[in-house]
């Protein structure tokens, strides 16, 4: 069966569509490189990232689905839970006060079809915090990897190429031009250049 890989809102900025089952690993705020065995069934899980509170897809409609973290040891989901609805979407609102975690693994299954888990994320980088008014972005990644960087918003290309590289401490930074300055609402886009599969949505905050 094909495998499947769509770039989308990077809340990253990645869905991630795979079937069967689907181990996720929030290594950082990225979504990155997923390999995927043959499947059986027809599963998607749509992207997750450091922070967010649903895990959402789509499947086989009156199937369920099965949903835990690997790491927490957390079972979300299980048994007759969480039902894909007849237009084959499913969604699961994680319970009060827990997100999805940096470094932890998130299985998501067919509970009519437990034969293989067959999608595995692994984050490549991650990005600290920007605010209005500064003019610097900075974060962690692979040493020797390189970061592209953009506002979708402006619709400006601000780093590409080898313009930032990750320094040997795993460290990045970035700062715009003289006279610019980041700004409240916009949205950035950044990726490893040598893994454009991993992709991260910022939002510049006030």
């Amino acid at each position: 069966m094909k495998k499947q890989h769509l770039l989308k809102k990077a809340g990253v900025a990645f869905v991630a569509a795979a079937t069967l089952g689907a181990s996720v690993s929030a290594v950082a705020p990225a979504i990155a490189s997923a390999s995927v065995q043959p499947a059986y069934v027809n599963l998607s899980v749509n992207k997750i990232a450091i922070g967010d509170t649903v895990i959402s897809g789509t499947g086989t409609p009156g199937d369920y689905i099965n949903i835990n973290d690997i790491t927490g040891k957390k079972v979300f989901a299980t048994g007759n839970d969480l039902k894909i609805d007849a237009s084959g979407h499913f969604s699961l609102q994680l319970p009060a006060g827990y997100a999805v975690q940096l470094g932890h693994t998130y299985s998501v299954s067919d509970s009519f079809n437990l034969k293989d888990v067959v999608y595995f994320f692994a984050g490549s980088f991650s990005v600290d915090t920007v605010k209005d008014g500064r003019t610097t972005i900075t974060g962690k990644g692979i040493p020797g990897h390189y970061i592209n960087i953009n506002d979708v918003t402006s619709k400006k290309v601000l780093a590409t190429g080898n313009d930032v590289k990750v320094d040997s401490l795993g460290n990045y930074s970035y700062t715009l031009p003289a006279g610019q300055t980041f700004i409240a609402g916009h949205k950035l886009i950044l990726s490893d250049s040598l893994n454009l599969k991993s992709l991260t949505q910022v939002i510049v905050s006030n």
